[in-house]
């Protein structure tokens, strides 16, 4: 019986690319030495705004959202859920933060505490920075405390916080190129950045793949299941293979060169789908092995 449903797949992704993004925007910030201002700026409010559809999301398959309040306000230090709960609001509150140090929301008003803010970014960053992919593990961790064999593996955890580092680098690059702000590294650089996370990320899978127990493998590992199916075609093959890896290879080609927009926005969105197939598979799957 299937308990969790499409609302659940979409706010395991939004959580893991809100965690993935603002990791990376954080990071190419502080490379920068604060030089790319407006990528950094859209990069924290898309994952800030990510993350608030996201818990909408939670919230509304909830039924009854009084419950993740009281969840919070008089947690279990036991319950996975609890800690899972006060990560997510201290992301969100450190991205606000970080997103509304860099912006002039506000007016005159708000100068002097978005002032203050934009004083201690870098603080902001590297904190929103760890809570964020805390987040994205959460998602995994979550799902392992449950009695579902398929979701019990350590390495599930891994893959989704590798995941959401993969679509939030990938939306962050659409987003430099949109910007055209100098970001101190070649084309190649970024491409060769984006190879290496689909690498990695293609190896976490197949371990994934590999500590899933026997009698619940086949959910997921067979091309006969509808799950099996979306796992190897829509996330390995489209989102991972073509993706993450043959499209920046592609890029690097011609390593003086800035990518097309097209193949800029081809790789954001094959790589956001197949990471969203990853979630809905995995979550479907565990629920019918």
């Amino acid at each position: 019986m299937v308990e969790w449903g499409i609302l659940i797949a979409t706010y395991l992704f939004l959580g893991g690319l809100a965690g993935g993004l603002f990791a990376s925007t954080a990071a190419l910030d502080a490379i920068t030495r604060g030089g790319i201002r407006r990528t950094s700026k859209l990069g924290a409010l898309v994952s800030w705004v990510s993350m608030a559809i996201g818990l909408i999301l939670l919230l509304a398959d909830l039924g009854r959202p009084e419950h993740a309040f009281r969840i919070m306000l008089a947690p279990h230090m036991e319950s996975p859920m609890a800690w899972g709960a006060w990560v997510i609001v201290i992301f969100t509150v450190l991205g606000l933060a970080y997103w509304l140090g860099l912006s002039d929301f506000g007016g005159e008003p708000l100068k002097p505490l978005r002032s203050a803010l934009n004083r201690i970014k870098d603080l902001l960053g590297a904190l929103g920075s760890m809570f964020g992919l805390m987040t994205a593990a959460y998602t995994g961790i979550l799902l392992g405390f449950s009695r579902q064999s398929l979701w019990r593996p350590w390495a599930l955890p891994v893959l989704f916080t590798v995941s959401g580092i993969a679509t939030g680098y990938a939306v962050l690059m659409y987003l430099v190129h949109r910007t055209g702000e100098d970001v101190g590294l070649s084309p190649a650089g970024l491409s060769k950045v984006e190879l290496i996370v689909g690498v990695i990320e293609l190896l976490v899978a197949l371990l994934y793949v590999a500590t899933i127990p026997t009698p619940a493998r086949g959910a997921i590992a067979s091309l006969t299941s509808v799950n099996g199916v979306l796992f190897w075609l829509g996330f390995v093959a489209v989102g991972l293979i073509i993706g993450e890896i043959l499209l920046p290879a592609i890029s690097l080609r011609t390593p003086e060169k800035a990518p097309s927009p097209a193949l800029v926005l081809t790789t954001a969105a094959l790589v956001l789908i197949g990471g969203y197939i990853l979630r809905y598979a995995v979550l479907y799957a565990g629920q019918v092995a």
